[in-house]
């Protein structure tokens, strides 16, 4: 039996689905403690997956996916790079089925998401990955006490249903709120949450039904519906059908996309605002609020400061920093014009130079940042752009302070996949990450890969990155260092020449087999007139991909055989006299 198994494992490691431009970050600590990409890919397949299956079963359409952590096993980051079926089966490896359990009542969902991050300081595999919503967790232990306690059906004792959740949000395609579940603690009243998740988590763990499922998710004998396909096919089939196999940075970020955030509710205060020209000031909260107030309403402001800071999405032209503190306003039923916020600058914590001080604006922690400008008036910073709604706002500046890491080596390499980088630091201090930048002119940088940073510590660390976007010619790289509350510096530049093919080179398209889009890559050592067709089992051409003539260099091709039947082809690739032919695998 050991010669099947070992030939299975090598076609698992050989089959390759597709490609990450970034790092999967599937260790033990963070996949059971933070929102990760890796368990963002896993939470989306399950929602992908059910979505694309509950109609058969007369089921409703899931609105969110639930991924507990513990059920992420790989324990390590998949470095950027080709993604095999090997690495979904040690991603997800147990016999989880996907699972539709509808219409789940709102104040028990509540329930399910007080379990889930109940116990982050104890790193349990509870912590739960999600998919189509967005949920804001108060850190402070004393203000919002955790879920705890529970009997075996997954009740709180003594009625202690805990208090971490303050926000829970579904979100439309766009990434915009679109149903609020839960506000500032409370449940939202409205219709019950059909949840994607695994049969393990929604199974009584007792002969008891109404018993809690795994991991003591309290489902308590809801009615649930398994679909057939494990886990770990759901998380093929999105990075083979849903990604096209290919795992972007922008869909996937290192550092992750912003739907968990954790926060330490340092005050919260609700005013009334005076009708007319008024200024209001939030106890405690070093926020004060003056327009011209048509209709008036409470205001509520929370002063939060992020435990484990979510991503900072595309800046305002000009910014660099972001706050690590920032302000949650709600009010629902006011009505104001010329808004303007104003915040004491001795309150401001980090602040070097004023002048180049910003009041920031956004709808929620998956938009961008807007600016509103800043002014320094009598020892506060205030906006200088009206506003007329209210949201999240935040403090930020260009760069001015020291970079928090030692590093002790940066280099770059030419290497078959593209470019290697390579550094080390000799110890770090509130490193989140480091952004690798790219230029072809030395003046113009963009980002082309994100690396997590080690925190704090006094130990040495060795990071690389493969940018396999480079294609032949001259490049610079340099390294952007973000700490945990958005101070960022610049490493130096280094230089590298990505030489020009030397050889003809025809690769296997990926993934393969495929359905129904797939890559195909070649190399060109000098300029050719290039054909690449696609022909069916009888010879008969089906495509013609490439018919141009080519300079020296890396192409990649994409191709999409969504009106083609399922079964074998060869695609040919023909450049001046040289010839090669490969086969590929349609499955639909």
């Amino acid at each position: 039996m050991v010669t099947p198994v070992t030939n299975f494992q090598a076609q698992l490691a050989s089959t390759v689905l597709g490609v990450s431009q970034v790092n999967l970050e599937g260790r033990r600590n963070p996949i059971r403690t933070r929102e990760t990409n890796q368990g963002n890919l896993l939470a989306d397949a399950l929602l992908a997956e059910a979505r694309r299956l509950a109609p058969n079963f007369g089921l409703p359409t899931p609105a969110v996916g639930i991924q507990n952590g513990g059920g992420i096993r790989n324990d390590n980051v998949i470095p950027a790079g080709n993604i095999t079926a090997q690495n979904t089966f040690e991603i997800a490896p147990f016999l989880n089925f996907v699972t539709v359990v509808p219409n789940v009542p709102r104040a028990q969902f509540k329930e399910i998401l007080e379990n889930a991050y109940s116990r982050i300081a104890n790193v349990d595999g509870r912590f739960a990955q999600i998919a189509g919503m967005r949920v804001v967790l108060g850190m402070d232990a004393t203000l919002y006490p955790p879920r705890i306690q529970v009997d075996t059906t997954g009740l709180a004792v003594g009625g202690r249903e805990g208090e971490r959740v303050r926000e829970a949000v579904i979100l439309s395609q766009t990434g915009a709120d679109s149903i609020v579940i839960i506000r500032d603690g409370q449940v939202v009243s409205g219709p019950g949450i059909t949840v994607a998740t695994i049969d393990f988590l929604v199974r009584p763990t007792t002969s008891n039904p109404n018993s809690a499922g795994g991991d003591g998710y309290p489902y308590r004998g809801l009615p649930f519906t398994t679909l057939g396909i494990t886990y770990q096919a759901a998380l093929q089939n999105h990075i083979v059908n849903n990604l096209a196999g290919n795992i972007t940075a922008a869909r996937y970020p290192e550092a992750g996309s912003g739907r968990i955030v954790q926060a330490q509710v340092v005050t919260s205060n609700t005013q009334t605002p005076a009708t007319g020209n008024s200024t209001t000031t939030f106890t405690g909260t070093n926020f004060t609020f003056t327009a011209n107030v048509t209709t008036t309403a409470p205001v509520n402001v929370t002063y939060l400061q992020e435990v484990v800071p979510t991503p900072v999405l595309p800046l305002p032209t000009g910014i660099a920093v972001v706050s690590r503190y920032f302000w949650k306003v709600s009010a629902p039923g006011i009505v104001f014009t010329n808004g303007k916020v104003s915040f004491p600058l001795s309150a401001l914590a980090g602040v070097q130079n004023p002048a180049a001080l910003r009041v920031l604006k956004r709808d929620n922690a998956t938009q961008p940042w807007q600016d509103l400008g800043g002014t320094i008036v009598g020892g506060n910073l205030e906006s200088v752009a009206p506003f007329n709604s209210f949201s999240e706002f935040a403090i930020g500046s260009d760069i001015s302070n020291s970079l928090p890491v030692e590093l002790t080596a940066f280099s770059a390499k030419s290497v078959n996949e593209g470019v290697k980088l390579e550094w080390q630091t000799a110890s770090e201090l509130n490193n989140d990450r480091f952004e690798i930048e790219r230029s072809q002119d030395r003046n113009m940088f963009a980002v082309v890969g994100t690396v997590r940073g080690a925190g704090t510590t006094t130990e040495a660390q060795s990071y690389s990155f493969i940018d396999n976007t480079a294609q032949s010619g001259k490049f610079y790289y340099r390294l952007k260092q973000v700490d945990f509350d958005g101070t960022v510096n610049y490493s130096n530049i280094v230089e590298v020449v990505k030489e020009k093919p030397t050889t003809f080179e025809l690769a296997q398209n990926y993934p393969n087999p495929f359905n129904p889009a797939t890559t195909i890559n070649y190399q060109l050592p000098t300029n050719a007139l290039v054909t690449l067709k696609v022909y069916d089992v009888v010879g008969r051409e089906v495509a013609t991909l490439v018919n141009a003539r080519q300079e020296a260099g890396r192409y990649t091709v994409n191709f999409n055989a969504s009106t083609l039947a399922s079964g074998v082809y060869f695609y040919r690739l023909q450049a001046g006299s040289f010839v090669e032919t490969k086969k590929m695998m349609l499955v639909k």
